[in-house]
């Protein structure tokens, strides 16, 4: 039943006289109108000519059967007024929109709160474990300046979170491979979050590289490849794309030793400074397929054996055991090379964040870790600081 009472001169209300409401089984046209009328809305009420507008002229008629549905499954009162003799609905009240709301599968107000609440919350902690351009893009996230739609703040954090880690593993690679370490497929990351991206953060700076990697080498060595001999004495370091690397045939002049180096400062030092028979070969970030797989050719071409020197911290002292691995994939025996304790104290001490304590939980449970690494790590557990190898190397 519907019960009619009298607001005012030629003013009435209509209100649902029953219980609980109920929700009957909504046509495909029904349903994507009242989604349309009901949307994100939070109000108690909402005036009839916006609904009809929402609705559009050539759907008005549904719109006002909608409305007399609506109010006799008594979800909503409606307020109307006498206009030329005939009663005309300008107010609509919903009398559960939550339980409507939820009843088409849409968000309510508490659930879009508790949304952006736990949203915050991973904002500040990602404000909290980053630094530097990635800090600064997740605290704009977080003040929400400029305002923005929820979704779009959620898919934004999602990808700056995936940076933070991409710097934080010291990972490297091309476009793609951030796409796929930050979503599921190289396509996810669409043209318009990667422009959001690249005009806050110097991307290629940050290890996300718009170009096919590169292989940095230095030696005295001579590289064979199908089309030709490259001789790497000529110049005090040389950069070959790493799909080109891979396809090394031999080696004339074999080195006596490689040395891996992390930082690229510290790489270009230790190449102009190198020894007769030294090949050093720039560690450029967390190594990649590409970067490996050049790695692994030349070490196969001309086995000899590797030092390593990265950052003295715990994504350094992980990298340092993949390409250790990698030496020992290859036949080849390895060890750190400038590491040890003493190196450290020529170091700032920097703090360490939770991807550090992460990594050193990781690091804690691998059996393969060498006693010289191990002492390392000690070290920046005693600490409770990493340092980096330029300062040193």
């Amino acid at each position: 039943m519907i019960r009619i009472t009298a607001t005012g001169a030629d003013r009435r209300a209509r209100v649902p006289d029953r219980g609980a409401p109920m929700l009957w089984a909504l046509t495909a046209a029904e349903r994507e109108l009242l989604v349309k009328w009901v949307g994100t809305g939070t109000g108690d009420s909402r005036r009839v000519a916006a609904l009809r507008k929402l609705a559009g002229a050539a759907r008005l008629d549904a719109a006002e059967r909608l409305l007399e549905r609506l109010l006799l499954a008594g979800w909503i009162a409606v307020d109307e007024r006498r206009e030329n003799g005939f009663w005309v609905p300008y107010t609509l009240r919903w009398l559960d929109l939550p339980a409507l709301q939820t009843a088409l599968g849409l968000p309510t107000r508490a659930d879009r709160d508790a949304a952006r609440e736990t949203l915050d919350a991973r904002l500040a902690a990602l404000v909290e474990s980053s630094d530097g351009d990635v800090q600064a893009a997740a605290r704009e996230l977080l003040v929400q300046q400029p305002p923005m739609h929820h979704a779009v703040r959620h898919q934004r954090t999602e990808l700056v979170e995936a940076l933070n880690a991409w710097v934080q593993e010291k990972r490297r690679g091309m476009r793609q491979d951030f796409a796929i370490f930050a979503r599921p497929h190289s396509k996810a990351v669409t043209e318009s979050e990667w422009k959001w991206l690249a005009d806050r953060l110097p991307l290629e700076e940050l290890g996300v590289e718009r170009f096919a990697p590169v292989f940095w080498v230095s030696g005295d060595c001579c590289l064979q490849f199908p089309e030709g001999n490259m001789q790497l004495s000529a110049v005090p370091f040389l950069g070959i794309p790493a799909s080109a690397a891979q396809q090394l045939q031999a080696v004339v002049d074999r080195p006596s030793s490689y040395w891996f180096i992390e930082n690229r400062a510290s790489f270009e030092r230790q190449a102009s400074r190198r020894t007769p028979g030294t090949c050093v070969i720039f560690i450029a970030g967390r190594p990649t397929h590409a970067w490996s797989a050049a790695v692994d050719r030349v070490l196969r071409c001309a086995p000899a054996v590797v030092y390593v020197s990265a950052d003295a911290d715990p994504a350094g002292l992980e990298i340092a055991l993949t390409v250790g691995a990698l030496a020992q994939a290859a036949g080849c025996a390895w060890e750190v090379r400038a590491m040890d304790l003493a190196s450290l104290e020529l170091g700032k001490p920097l703090d360490l964040n939770t991807y550090d304590l992460a990594a050193i939980a990781r690091l804690r449970a691998r059996s393969d870790v060498p006693a010289a690494l191990l002492q390392t790590l000690e070290r920046i557990e005693e600490r409770g600081a990493k340092y980096e190898q330029e300062a040193w190397l």
